[in-house]
């Protein structure tokens, strides 16, 4: 299960200043620019989802760059109880000079 701390692990392999993209199609997009508004929009959403699993597909890293191909399933939190959710999830990470995520960008 997701916790402050478990988001704040994440947040420790980004830049201060990282840029993350949540592409739910080409006109519904969500962007979070630096570590506390992504941690701070992440911690609104804890207790929404549980039973998550990440089957990674396929990965491709070429100089700073990593692109990965990945199945989420998990159950979702509706006014109706707990429904099972999946979907292919494309991840493309950017990383700085640190080895630190510059800019995270997934689109579902």
């Amino acid at each position: 299960m997701a916790t402050k701390e478990s988001i704040d692990e994440v947040l420790n392999f980004c830049s201060d200043t990282i840029k993350y993209d949540h592409v739910l199609s080409p006109e519904k997009k969500f962007s979070f620019i630096g570590k506390e508004q992504w941690r701070s929009g992440s911690i609104s959403h804890l207790g929404e989802t549980r039973n998550v699993r990440l089957r990674i597909l396929n990965s491709v890293a070429r100089q700073n760059i990593v692109i990965t191909e990945y199945t989420l399933y998990r159950e979702l939190k509706t006014s109706e109880g707990w429904q099972n959710s999946n979907g292919t999830i494309i991840s493309i990470m950017e990383f700085n000079g640190s080895g630190k995520i510059s800019r995270l960008t997934e689109y579902l």
